[in-house]
């Protein structure tokens, strides 16, 4: 049987008259050794040199593996938190009560934020067309896009520290026993939250300096410089009471459940990272196979 043969449709045709053929032959000189009319090779139904592989996109090969998953499973429902999945696509469903309760908001602002930045986007465009086409600038919006940098940069502080976003150097970490792995977590978030206060008292007492001397901006915009340093404190503050939380919820599971502590502020997995980019998909998708 050739490729063509089957290509075009003619392979069961093609079969039907080799079996007619070998039970003719048959019945003509039937052979001692066989008692039943022979039947030809099995019906091909592809045919090719080279078969290629299946294929499989890296989209469908997350759906499908998260499909399986019941964290992501429940977190497309809806069902682990009590808030809709595409809420927190990014988030570890790993049943922490403080991401479950401070995640929404922490990252509200950051979609803030980030509806801030396309608008910021379009008014440096309209800045740069002005200059070199239309003779005219929008005054200070180079200073605005420093003021953006910082407030946003410290509201975004809080969403890190739930999504476990922060750089952790762990490459000895899962070599070492349970207890000392529950010990160095626990460590690093005390120390994560003596920074975010130490830094939010700082920025109190820039703050505190800038509303004494009632400083400005020496720029054309003269901006109150209270205005941009409060925003920039808020998101120092917010953090810094995020972070406060979580590290006594690692030092209360470091006395109560040690496994429990390193699975909810261990350093990220790669299984756990897989497992994210899964439930935003699903989440984007809605449970579908992902198209090519």
């Amino acid at each position: 049987m050739t490729p063509d043969q089957i290509h075009f449709g003619e392979a069961d045709a093609v079969y039907a008259a080799l079996q007619n053929t070998l039970g003719r032959a048959f019945r003509e000189n039937p052979p001692a050794s066989l008692n039943t009319t022979p039947n030809p090779p099995p019906k091909l139904t592809a045919s090719s040199i080279n078969p290629p592989k299946p294929k499989t996109t890296v989209q469908a090969q997350i759906s499908i593996s998260a499909a399986s998953n019941p964290l992501t499973r429940s977190a497309l429902r809806g069902e682990k938190f009590g808030f809709p999945a595409t809420w927190m696509p990014g988030m570890l469903n790993d049943g922490n009560p403080l991401t479950r309760v401070l995640g929404p908001p922490a990252r509200m602002m950051v979609i803030l934020g980030g509806w801030w930045l396309l608008l910021f986007s379009i008014a440096t465009c309209v800045e740069i067309l002005g200059r070199k086409l239309g003779g005219f600038s929008l005054q200070g919006i180079d200073e605005v896009g420093a003021y953006t940098t910082a407030v946003f940069s410290s509201l975004a502080f809080a969403w890190a520290l739930l999504s476990k976003s922060h750089t952790r150097v762990d490459f000895l970490l899962d070599r070492m026993p349970t207890a000392l792995q529950a010990v160095l977590n626990a460590a690093a978030y005390a120390l994560l939250a003596a920074f975010g206060v130490f830094a939010t008292l700082r920025g109190w007492a820039v703050l505190d300096e800038t509303l004494l001397f009632d400083a400005h901006a020496i720029t054309p915009l003269g901006t109150p410089l209270w205005i941009p340093q409060s925003l920039w404190l808020t998101g120092l503050g917010v953090f810094a009471v995020v972070a406060v939380l979580v590290a006594l919820h690692a030092l209360w599971l470091l006395l109560a459940d040690r496994q429990r502590l390193n699975r909810l502020y261990g350093p990220v997995t790669l299984d756990e990272e897989v497992e994210q980019e899964a439930g935003a998909v699903l989440a984007r998708t809605g449970g579908k196979k992902a198209s090519p």
